[in-house]
C-alpha cells in the first residue's frame, strides 16, 4: 500500500495540528503526513524542488486561513483534496506584542535551535520604547503599571475588530471559534499568547478539521484525552492587571504568577522588570543544546541552571536524570522531589520521580505513579507504569486496564503494546 501525501501549510498551529493527525489519526505508513512553514512559501522558496515536488505530489492539502490571501492553486495537483481551518488568535490582551526584544541577538547561539529570550510572540512594544529611551528599569515598570492602556489602546474598537477577523476567518466552515472564544474568555485562558491557544481551542479546531477528514471520532476524542495540555510552547505571556480588570477576567490580576519559558513563573510587574533589565537564564539556554555533551559537563551547566531559577521544574527533573545517570540516585530522587515541589500540578515531575522510584526498587512509586495518573488521567507513561507494576505483582486484570489504556493514549509506544500483549495473553491463560 502506497502512503497517501498529506501536507498541512499554515504557522505553529498548522505545525501542531501535523503532529496531532500523525501521532492519532492514522495508522502507521497510512499517510506521509508534512508540515510546511507559511512564512517560506514566498516567491523564491517555491523555486525550492522540494517545495515544489511536495505540493505536487500532496492528495489531502491542510491550510490554516489567515487574513491575507496565500493562494496555493498553481502548486498543486487536480487530484488534491483541501481542507481548512481558522487560525486562532487573541490579540487584543497583548496589545504591545508582536514585536522581539531589541537585545535579543545579544543572546544569539549561531545555529542553534533555540529561541532568543524574547522572541516576537513575548515581545512588547511599549517597553522596547522604553528601553531606547533608557529609562531605568524600575521606573519603566511603574509607568506601565500607571498606564491607562485601555484608553492608550483603544481596546473596546480593538475586541470588536478582532472578534469580526475571527469571525471572517471561521466563515468557510464555520466551526463556532468567535463564538467560543467570546463565551469563554473572561473565565478561562483560552490563549497563552495571541497565537498560542489553549486546549479548549486546540479541541475545538482539532475535532472539526479531523472529523471533515475523516478521521473517526474516537480516535480524535482519544488523542485530545491523551493532552494535559494544548501542544504548544508552556509560556505564558502576562496580562496587563488594567486590561485584565477592564474584561474582567477570572484568571488575571497584579498577583497572578505566569509561566516563562522553562525559568519558573513571573508577575506582570516581575516580568517587565525582567524585559526591561534584558534578565534571562543563560545556563538554561544552554543545558537545552547540550545534550551529546558528557553527563558530567551536562551536570555542571543544570546545577547553574537551578542556581539561577531555582523555580524551573524542567532544570530539576534535568538534573535528576543526569544525576541518576550519574550513579547518584539518592541526590536523583531527591532533585525530582524539588521539581514536583515547585511544580505540585505538573504531572510530568511526578511521573518522573515515579520512574526513578522504580528504577530503585521504592515502593513509593505506585503511589506516586497514581498521584501523576490523578493529575492527568490519561498520562500514557504512568499508566504504563501502573500496568508494569500490575505485572510484576500478578495483578492481571489490573495490567490490562492500565496498559490497554496505555496504547491508546500513546499509540506509537512499542513498549506499552509489548507489555499489554504479555498482560492479555497471561489473563487468557
Amino acid at each position: 500500500m502506497i502512503p497517501r501525501v498529506v501536507t498541512f501549510v499554515g504557522n505553529c498551529q498548522a505545525e501542531a495540528f501535523a503532529r496531532f493527525y500523525r501521532e492519532f489519526c492514522i495508522d502507521d505508513d497510512e499517510a506521509d503526513v508534512e508540515f510546511i512553514d507559511i512564512a517560506a512559501l514566498n516567491e523564491n522558496n517555491f523555486a525550492r524542488p522540494g517545495s515544489l515536488r511536495r505540493l505536487r505530489a500532496t492528495r489531502i492539502l491542510v491550510e490554516q486561513v489567515f487574513d491575507w490571501p496565500r493562494p496555493l492553486d498553481d502548486h498543486i495537483g487536480p487530484a488534491c483534496e483541501r481542507f481548512t481551518f481558522p487560525t486562532a488568535t487573541l490579540w487584543f490582551l497583548w496589545p504591545h506584542t508582536g514585536v522581539p526584544h531589541p537585545r535579543n541577538e545579544d543572546a544569539s547561539v549561531p545555529g542553534a535551535p533555540v529561541s532568543p529570550p524574547y522572541p516576537a510572540e513575548y515581545g512588547d512594544g511599549f517597553l522596547n520604547r522604553l528601553i531606547k529611551a533608557e529609562m531605568p528599569p524600575a521606573v519603566a515598570v511603574h509607568r506601565y503599571l500607571e498606564l491607562d492602556i485601555v484608553k492608550r489602546t483603544n481596546l473596546p474598537s480593538r475586541f470588536e475588530k478582532e472578534m469580526d477577523l475571527i469571525g471572517r476567518r471561521d466563515s468557510q466552515p464555520r466551526i463556532g471559534l468567535r463564538d467560543e472564544i467570546s463565551a469563554h474568555f473572561r473565565d478561562e485562558a483560552l490563549f497563552r499568547t495571541r497565537g498560542h491557544p489553549n486546549l479548549r481551542i486546540f479541541s475545538l479546531i482539532a475535532t472539526s478539521l479531523f472529523r471533515r477528514m475523516g478521521v473517526d471520532g474516537a480516535r480524535i476524542e482519544i488523542g485530545l484525552r491523551s493532552l494535559h495540555e494544548a501542544p504548544f510552547p508552556p509560556t505564558e505571556l502576562p496580562v496587563h492587571p488594567k486590561i485584565a480588570e477592564h474584561f474582567g477576567l477570572s484568571y488575571g490580576g497584579p498577583a497572578t504568577r505566569y509561566r516563562y519559558f522553562l525559568e519558573g513563573s513571573f508577575t506582570f510587574a516581575e516580568y517587565a522588570d525582567r524585559y526591561m533589565r534584558f534578565t534571562f537564564n543563560p545556563a538554561l539556554r544552554r543545558l537545552v543544546l547540550s545534550r551529546d555533551l558528557p553527563p558530567e559537563q551536562q551536570l555542571t551547566i543544570a546545577d547553574q541552571a537551578v542556581a539561577s531559577s531555582p523555580g524551573s521544574a524542567f532544570a530539576l527533573r534535568y538534573r535528576a536524570k543526569l544525576l541518576w545517570r550519574l550513579g547518584q540516585p539518592g541526590a536523583a530522587i531527591e532533585a525530582a522531589r524539588q521539581a514536583c515541589a515547585v511544580a505540585p500540578g505538573d504531572p510530568e515531575s511526578w511521573y518522573d520521580l515515579a520512574v526513578l522510584l522504580h528504577q530503585q526498587r521504592d515502593d513509593a512509586c505506585e503511589q506516586v505513579a497514581k498521584h501523576a495518573v490523578a493529575l492527568h488521567p490519561h498520562h500514557a507513561g504512568a499508566l504504563k507504569l501502573l500496568g508494569r507494576l500490575a505485572l510484576q505483582t500478578n495483578l492481571t486484570e489490573r495490567a490490562v486496564t492500565d496498559l490497554r489504556a496505555a496504547t491508546l493514549y500513546a499509540p506509537r509506544d512499542t513498549e506499552a503494546r509489548s507489555l499489554y500483549a504479555e498482560a492479555l495473553a497471561r489473563s487468557r491463560s
